[in-house]
């Protein structure tokens, strides 16, 4: 599993403006307020919230000023090497490139997008992968790929909870 962990602030510039990317992406809410919209269905967030969705997918932010940790990643190593991007206006978007579109079939309901509203016991989990990011050891992929694996889990069992 590529990724790279980003702690930034969400502004205006994205406001309203239908976004997609060509990796993966998690997104946790550290401070601040908004809304993400996939397709016509606009979700509130708030600190602690989290969002996670595949490559390819559509959003929408609507927010003032919300600072974000981001996740992107890929579940095969396909983009080792590719430069990762920025979000892309999906006007713009070129289907070539991005992550392949990866099932877990045991965690069918990350197929879609996720977002989960009060999910403070997973802060823990996503500052585990920050730390362990700036680790530069022969164990580091090893140990994301399984902290990632625990988090989309977890994720799973808590989405699934509210379905």
């Amino acid at each position: 599993m590529r990724h790279g962990i980003y702690r930034v602030y969400v502004g205006a510039r994205y406001n309203d403006v239908p976004l997609k990317t060509k990796d993966n992406r998690l997104f946790y809410v550290v401070s601040g307020e908004g809304a993400i919209s996939f397709g016509a269905k606009t979700h509130k967030l708030i600190a602690g919230s989290l969002v996670l969705f595949k490559s390819g997918t559509e959003y929408r932010w609507n927010v003032g000023d919300m600072q974000v940790c981001i996740v992107n990643f890929d579940y095969t190593f396909s983009a080792r090497d590719k430069e990762r991007s920025s979000p892309i206006p999906s006007a713009e978007f070129n289907n070539s490139g991005y992550e392949p579109h990866f099932t877990f079939p045991d965690m069918q309901s990350l197929d879609s997008p996720v977002v989960l509203n009060g999910a403070f016991l997973l802060s823990e989990k996503v500052k585990e992968l920050v730390a362990e990011i700036h680790i530069n050891d022969s164990r580091r992929d090893e140990l994301l790929s399984s902290l990632m694996r625990s988090l989309l889990i977890t994720i799973a069992r808590m989405h699934e909870s509210e379905i």
